[in-house]
């Protein structure tokens, strides 16, 4: 007989050390999920005063790479720290509205066994932790990473049993148990593969989209990875090779033509490398730039500086490798995975372009 597995080795229990300092071009996301996270459990009095009780639950959602696990991580080092400011305009909290929270990470893939009931028992002792550590009053984050896994639609027929999965999720959620002072955070790149009954109100109330980054949010993501202390041509500050780098990936655009998509209707949209950018992307494309020096440094026996060059050899790098290999993915699929608003693409192309339904 095999030993039942326990919470213990699927929910970590930590403070990440991302602030909402270290996040860039999600002020408005970051906003929102202040005023449902933090809020409620700074100003108690007041949520009391006015009958209003704490949303349940936060889904972020949207292509991957853009930042919707930083958030969490944030949120949680917001809350582990003891909260670092009341309205995010910097101004410090007084001590007798911080609260200390604590930060249950679960991966939901990890929670899935083929053992016919096991999925169900570990979800319930994952907020039976939640329930016992929120016990004392200060708040318990349940973040459920990759959240559609788990609580994917029932019927859908994808296998045997995985649909009847989200049942323990919405039971804990809105069943006998109160869950005072636990609150669910889930993070989906496939929020149409969620069950509509999770996605409710009253079960996750607020639910925020981070999508792909717009040319003045990537300059100030670039901010975070482009800084002055870095060896830079003179003459040059880093904002602006930030800008410089954003212009050449958002303003030329028909030199970074990927491929072509046709639509339901039968229209066909080209698609560029600025319509499928994300926060990873702009960072892999500065560590791009920032190995370039670091080689030619080695050969040369001296810093080599971040010029507007060498920044564009690494878009042009990481615009040949995205182009290739999105030449060997389903099209369906990747356009589900990356959020793709494909009636919000570019015109069509002429017609002496190669067409692809990638």
């Amino acid at each position: 007989m095999l030993p039942a597995e326990g919470d213990k080795d699927l929910v970590l229990e930590e403070t990440p050390d991302v602030t909402f300092a270290d996040i860039g071009g999600l002020d408005s996301e970051i906003g929102r999920i202040r005023d449902a996270v933090q809020l409620p459990f700074q100003h108690r009095a007041l949520f009391e005063r006015y009958d209003l009780k704490p949303p349940k639950g936060v889904l972020l959602y949207g292509p991957p790479g853009n930042g919707k696990t930083m958030i969490a991580k944030a949120v949680a080092n917001a809350l582990c720290e003891g909260g670092d400011d009341t309205n995010g305009d910097g101004s410090i909290s007084p001590a007798e509205t911080r609260v200390k929270g604590v930060f249950l990470s679960v991966k939901g893939p990890e929670l899935l066994n083929k053992y016919v009931g096991e999925s169900e028992r570990l979800i319930r002792l994952i907020f039976q932790r939640a329930r016992e550590r929120a016990a004392d009053g200060n708040p318990v984050v349940v973040f459920i990473d990759e959240m559609d896994s788990l609580l994917r639609t029932r019927g859908s027929g994808v296998s045997s049993d995985v649909e009847t999965r989200s049942c323990p999720v919405l039971s804990e959620l809105d069943g006998v148990e109160s869950l005072d002072n636990v609150m669910v955070i889930g993070a989906s790149n496939r929020v149409d593969m969620i069950d509509p009954a999770v996605l409710r109100p009253g079960r996750l109330d607020v639910k925020i989209r981070v999508g792909r980054p717009k040319a003045n949010q990537a300059i100030a993501i670039v901010d975070h990875y482009l800084t002055d202390d870095l060896p830079l041509e003179d003459g040059v500050d880093a904002h602006a090779l930030s800008a410089v780098l954003v212009h050449d990936i958002y303003g030329a655009s028909e030199r970074r033509h990927l491929c072509d998509v046709q639509e339901e209707n039968g229209q066909w949209h080209a698609l560029f490398l600025a319509d499928v950018v994300s926060g990873a992307m702009l960072k892999n494309i500065v560590d791009r730039a920032k190995t370039r020096a670091v080689k030619e440094s080695i050969e040369t026996g001296s810093d080599v500086a971040l010029t507007v060059p060498l920044l564009a050899a690494a878009v042009e790098d990481e615009y040949r490798e995205t182009r290739d290999s999105m030449a060997d993915v389903d099209p369906e699929q990747w356009s589900r995975i990356n959020g793709m608003d494909r009636s919000a693409a570019s015109a069509p192309p002429n017609s002496s372009s190669s067409r692809s339904t990638t």
